[in-house]
């Protein structure tokens, strides 16, 4: 008998009926292998950011600062904000926002 190659739906599912376990198996297997790993992975992040300030290049006349005060000042109270956000997310055990 000379077979045939697939060339309608039916046939594709035929091939499939025979031969589910092939496909069925290995995709369960991977969920549960995922889900395991995932649910045991510690749930930590790290990220890191880069502020740039640059001083403003447009006139004073032209334009009014949007901050009084010397530019360190705005930089050392982001920190500052940003620092004491990190530290209360860590004592209450939940993410940062």
């Amino acid at each position: 008998m000379q077979r045939r190659p697939p060339t309608e739906l039916s046939d594709y599912w035929d091939i499939f009926l025979r031969r589910w376990r092939w496909v069925i198996i290995p995709a369960v297997l991977i969920f549960v292998c995922v889900a395991t790993v995932s649910t045991r992975i510690p749930k930590l992040y790290k990220s890191e950011t880069l502020i740039l300030v640059d001083p403003q290049k447009v006139p004073a006349d032209y334009v009014k600062a949007t901050i009084s005060g010397d530019v360190t000042d705005e930089e050392r109270a982001a920190y500052t904000e940003a620092a004491s956000s990190i530290v209360k997310s860590i004592a209450s055990g939940k993410p940062a926002k």
